[in-house]
């Protein structure tokens, strides 16, 4: 019988050669700083919109086949409750830090006994911070020493740049049926859009084909709740994509503003073909009931998505500031966006919950 011992997690992704591009040439290849690169892009510090300084950082992002992400924020709205001076809407953030994409280290919740088990966090700590000051962003810390290998041959592996954008699923739907064959479809598709698709792209793609349009179902939510006289948000990405679709009919916030106090804040999952999570905001009315006044449907529970579930709140209910407790489990996101739009609630945290 053989040991069960500790296996070395394998890094993702999958490096498919590490100093050729998909064409077989040379590729440009970091494990070092990207500062000269970054001091060529970012000629100034201070950017008088946060489009600014999101079109200069993709530009170094494309030059250098560095992939970021979002590790925090506080927005606009939370900022301008605490601060006398006012920050311009423009700026979007009060605050922001991005890093890369292995930033961190991998939390491993078993045994490690798994062969093939694969985390994105491997201790790389690179890192741009911005803060508004006055009526700039400005870059208040960087720190662009990576400790794996960046080129931009790689960075066409990683998801954010893989996945296909809804305009081009939208254009592949006829294509799928002419091409049943997944490895035949994955060819086409990497041809056409010159992304490295990979074959569990290709069964997510014909999954969420089968399961049906999801802009209709949004569209008939809206119906529905501005039928109620409701209130519904959604927020999507740079290619498109759906990231949350927020919610709340007439009687909802009027219930809400009845009992505003203590607000239970939790999720659940696997309630809908789409797979997002289902995130609601709960009273507790006179009688002892939980009574849902708010929901939100999520694409992923990352830290920016939870900032718009906890924006979208605030701006449905108008009178937010009413509430003085927040129930939450102990997930980090979360408490993030309940400390920054909701500074002065206490915090509780639910045993059950987490």
């Amino acid at each position: 019988m053989k040991s069960a011992t500790s296996a070395k997690p394998q890094e993702y992704p999958p490096n498919p050669s590490p100093d050729r591009g998909q064409d077989g040439i040379q590729a440009d290849t970091c494990t070092c700083t990207d500062t000269s690169v970054f001091k060529d892009i970012f000629s100034a510090d201070t950017f008088n919109s946060s489009e600014e300084f999101d079109d200069l950082f993709k530009k170094y992002q494309n030059q250098t086949g560095s992939v970021s992400r979002v590790k925090s924020y506080s927005s606009v709205i939370s900022e301008n409750k605490r601060r006398q001076q006012q920050i311009p809407n423009e700026l979007r953030y009060g605050s922001v830090s991005f890093v890369g994409v292995h930033y961190g280290d991998p939390k491993r919740k078993g045994l490690g006994i798994r062969q093939k088990q694969r985390y994105l966090p491997r201790g790389c700590n690179v890192l741009v911070a911005l803060s508004a000051r006055k009526n700039e962003l400005v870059i208040t810390k960087t720190n662009l020493q990576h400790n794996h290998e960046v080129s931009v041959a790689l960075q066409l592996f990683y998801n954010q740049k893989r996945r296909l954008i809804s305009k081009e699923i939208g254009d592949a739907e006829d294509v799928v049926k002419l091409y049943p064959d997944n490895k035949q479809l994955k060819s086409f598709l990497q041809g056409k859009y010159h992304k490295a698709v990979a074959m569990q792209d290709v069964r997510n793609l014909k999954r969420k084909m089968k399961s049906g349009d999801g802009m209709s179902d949004i569209g008939k939510l809206t119906e529905i709740v501005d039928a109620e006289k409701g209130k519904v948000d959604t927020t999507v990405d740079d290619g498109g994509d759906i990231q949350m679709i927020a919610f709340a009919t007439n009687e909802m916030v009027s219930m809400y503003s009845k009992y505003p106090e203590i607000i239970i804040m939790d999720g659940i999952y696997k309630i809908n073909r789409y797979n997002y999570p289902l995130y609601m905001i709960i009273v507790q009315d006179n009688l002892g009931r939980g009574r849902a006044v708010f929901y939100a449907f999520v694409r992923s529970e990352t830290a920016d998505i939870m900032l718009d579930i906890m924006s979208s709140f605030c701006r449905m209910m108008e009178n937010a500031n009413q509430t003085k407790t927040v129930m939450t489990d102990k997930d980090k996101n979360e408490i993030h966006a309940v400390r920054a739009l909701l500074p002065k609630a206490d915090l509780l945290f639910a045993s059950f919950m987490s």
